[in-house]
């Protein structure tokens, strides 16, 4: 889906059909918040972190891939909440737990969309041919206003996961 917004004329499309062009995505897109010396990780986070690794089901992976790894560190160094790897498949998970704000959950679509370039490069340099993807996975429901920023960016994003007490 991200090739069709990517496409360069869209304008010149628009104009020989006589059409004005959509509001732009950019009060979405704006500067995220400072955030300093990042806190510890939250309780919730990392619970959330360790049920997704123990339950790729949870976000639609097949149950074969557990555990993931938490914490795994990428070529470039990224530190992702989630890896779950195959013969067949390389895929990051973002975690955002229940009390992410709205500007957290903005910073996880750009990360999804970093790790799942990372991935590919990978797979390239390895001369593989798995399939790699990131996705977003949240214990509460993505808000109307990120509607169109999951969109554009392509990114698939699994919500409402409950943490089973005990699991």
């Amino acid at each position: 889906m991200g090739d069709v917004f990517s496409y360069p004329k869209w304008l010149d499309v628009l104009e020989e059909l006589g059409l004005t062009p959509a509001e732009s995505l950019n009060p979405q897109l704006e500067q995220p918040t400072d955030r300093g010396d990042s806190p510890a990780e939250s309780i919730a986070h990392k619970r959330l972190k360790d049920y997704v690794a123990q339950y790729p089901k949870s976000v639609g992976l097949k149950k074969s891939l557990a555990p993931g790894d938490t914490e795994y560190v990428l070529r470039s160094g990224d530190r992702v909440d989630v890896f779950f790897q195959s013969t067949q498949c390389h895929i990051v998970v973002e975690v955002k737990s229940r009390i992410s704000d709205e500007s957290d959950l903005r910073r996880g679509f750009f990360q999804c969309v970093k790790y799942r370039a990372v991935l590919r490069a990978c797979r390239n340099l390895e001369g593989e041919t798995y399939e790699v993807d990131a996705l977003l996975a949240m214990e509460g429901s993505l808000p109307d206003e990120l509607i169109p920023v999951r969109n554009t960016l392509g990114v698939k994003v699994i919500e409402n996961i409950q943490v089973k007490d005990n699991y």
